[in-house]
């Protein structure tokens, strides 16, 4: 999802507080903060010598530890006015995929995807998801899906 996607539905849900979904029924505690937003420039070489480059956003979701237990939410507008005071400093590209950083004690960090969005009554819940690694030169490398659509890239095949 782009970050201009993503703000749009805030937008249109402001008075809602905001809840992230980190894995199916297990969620950021309710004290979570978003604490930074970062503009990622990604610049790789993949394994069939490919050049790639794309510009990522993420939102870095914190606990803090002297907030456990406190059951509110992060508001939607909270969020909204954040992102609009970090795009007054430096422009953001809403045009990015924007992840959702996220980690704890019990999860380890990780960029998360946005998986879906789900409309509440009182509130938006960000559905995030993780993304598997994928060989990404498979044609180059000789890669085919198998039935569990796991690839594999072996040392002889020159890809890895």
């Amino acid at each position: 999802m782009t970050l201009a996607t993503f703000v749009n539905t805030l937008s249109q849900h402001s008075k809602k507080a905001l809840l992230f979904e980190i894995a199916p029924q297990h969620y950021a505690g309710s004290h979570c903060h978003l604490t930074e937003i970062k503009t990622v420039q990604i610049q790789s070489v993949d394994c069939g010598g490919q050049s790639h480059q794309w510009t990522e956003t993420h939102f870095q979701l914190w606990e803090n530890p002297k907030e456990i237990g406190v059951k509110r939410y992060m508001t939607i507008q909270k969020v909204l006015d954040i992102v609009s005071k970090v795009d007054a400093i430096q422009p953001l590209n809403t045009s990015s995929e924007l992840k959702i950083e996220y980690g704890n004690t019990s999860f380890p960090k990780a960029q998360l995807c946005i998986r879906s969005i789900v409309v509440a009554e009182q509130q938006l819940i960000v559905q995030l998801s993780n993304e598997q690694t994928k060989c990404k030169a498979p044609e180059l490398c000789g890669v085919t899906e198998t039935k569990s659509n796991s690839q594999t890239c072996t040392p002889e095949s020159g890809c890895c």
